[in-house]
C-alpha cells in the first residue's frame, strides 16, 4: 500500500489523498470499496510523518474496524513519529484483533510506561502472534520493559526481532530481560538492548542469558564511531 503524502507503503494505496481520520466516516459504498482494497494489503507503513496519538488511534480504529478484511496484513509501522501512550494503547488492540499481524514497529516515538503496559496486555492475549517488536527510542523505563518481558514469558512468545534500545533502562530491568531472552532464544534472530543505564554487571547477566549478545545482529553495547 503506497501513498505519496501520508505513507510509504509500496503498492496499493488506500489512504491517498485521505487523511486517516477521514476514513472513519466513509459511506456504505466507500466502505465496500475500501474493504475490497484492504484485503490486498500486507504492510501499512507510516514512518516519519510527524503523527501523534490522534493519527495512530485513527489507524488502529480502521484496522480493527476492518479486521475481517485484514487477513493479509502482516506489518504495521509507525516508527519515528510522536505517538504516545494513548496511541500505543489503541495500536495494541491491533495485535489481538488481527491475528495475521507479525510486525509492530514503533521505534522512536514517545511511548512511556502506560503505553508499554497496554502493549504487554495485548502480547499476553492468546490471539497475538507477533514476531517482530520494535520499541527502541521510547521512554518506556524499567517498569514498561519489565511488563513487556513478563508478557513475553507468560505467552511463550516466538519473537524473531526484539528492539528495546535507548528506553531508559537500568539494571532493575535485567532479571525480567534475562527471563524473556531465555524464552525467545530459540527463535530470535535480531535484538538491540543498548541502554546507557546498564552497569557492567548488568550487561554480564544479559550476556549470560543470551551468549550471542555482542555478535552481529545482537547488540548490547553501542559501537564506536567509525566502525
Amino acid at each position: 500500500m503506497g501513498c505519496r503524502r501520508h505513507c510509504r507503503c509500496h503498492g496499493h494505496c488506500l489512504l491517498h489523498p485521505c487523511h486517516p481520520l477521514h476514513l472513519l466516516h466513509l459511506s456504505l459504498l466507500q466502505r465496500s470499496a475500501f474493504t475490497h482494497e484492504f484485503e490486498k494489503v500486507h504492510v501499512l507503513n507510516f514512518c516519519r510523518l510527524d503523527w501523534g496519538d490522534d493519527e495512530a488511534t485513527a489507524i488502529a480504529d480502521i484496522v480493527t474496524q476492518y479486521a475481517s478484511a485484514a487477513g493479509n496484513l502482516t506489518d504495521l509501522r509507525l516508527h519515528f513519529n510522536h505517538v504516545g501512550d494513548a496511541g500505543a494503547a489503541a495500536l495494541a488492540e491491533c495485535l489481538v484483533t488481527v491475528p495475521s499481524l507479525k510486525e509492530l514497529r514503533l521505534n522512536g516515538n514517545k511511548i512511556g510506561g502506560a503505553g508499554a503496559a497496554a502493549l504487554a496486555d495485548a502480547l499476553g492475549r492468546r490471539k497475538c502472534a507477533i514476531e517482530s517488536l520494535g520499541l527502541g527510542g521510547n521512554p518506556l523505563g524499567d517498569d514498561g520493559v519489565i511488563a513487556i518481558c513478563e508478557a513475553v514469558v507468560a505467552s511463550a512468545a516466538t519473537l524473531k526481532v526484539f528492539i528495546v534500545d535507548k528506553c531508559g533502562l537500568t539494571d532493575a530491568a535485567v532479571p525480567a530481560l534475562c527471563a524473556a531472552l531465555k524464552v525467545i532464544g530459540p527463535t530470535v534472530a535480531m535484538m538491540n538492548l543498548v541502554n546507557d543505564g546498564f552497569t557492567d554487571a548488568g550487561r554480564a547477566q544479559l550476556q549470560a542469558a543470551e551468549p550471542r549478545l555482542g555478535t552481529k545482529n545482537f547488540t548490547l553495547v553501542k559501537e564506536a564511531k567509525g566502525h
